[in-house]
């Protein structure tokens, strides 16, 4: 019971650190800059994660698993990742790591309990998943799931 209590507390506190650093974010992040070869940010320019995200080249091929795999990287590796770009996180929170389609595959089941089942990540939606989003994802897990 002890240890549920400071799970509780530490995610309360995590809740509340997030919202400071969005509520003071908003005002003091630069205008966003466009090319044509980089992926378009969050859709929310005010967003802290809307410049901090590193642009990575798009994945090679095509298909429902690039698409995912899009997805994941834009709205998970954030904070999933070997090099977070969140400022709340220097290594990946619960040790889950999404930087690889092997990780990711790895991940399925997970990443469609808390992204589609629950929306409880990412963490407040602060990467601004949407809802095709998260269906994408549940349909790709459960086809991958399906095929096994």
């Amino acid at each position: 019971m002890q240890k549920l209590k400071w799970m509780l507390f530490g995610s309360g506190l995590t809740l509340v650190i997030l919202g400071l650093f969005l509520w003071f974010g908003k005002e003091q992040t630069p205008p966003i800059s466009h090319s044509p070869q980089t992926h378009q940010p969050a859709e929310n320019p005010g967003s802290i994660y809307a410049t901090a995200q590193p642009q990575r080249p798009a994945p090679a091929g095509t298909g429902e698993f690039a698409q995912v795999e899009r997805v994941i990287r834009e709205r998970c590796t954030v904070c999933h990742s070997n090099r977070p770009t969140s400022p709340l996180f220097s290594e990946a929170p619960a040790a889950v790591l999404l930087d690889t389609p092997d990780q990711i595959r790895q991940m399925a089941p997970r990443i469609k309990q808390q992204a589609v089942d629950s929306s409880a990540m990412p963490l407040g939606n602060v990467t601004q998943m949407t809802q095709a989003e998260r269906d994408l994802i549940g349909h790709w897990v459960s086809r991958l799931h399906s095929a096994r």
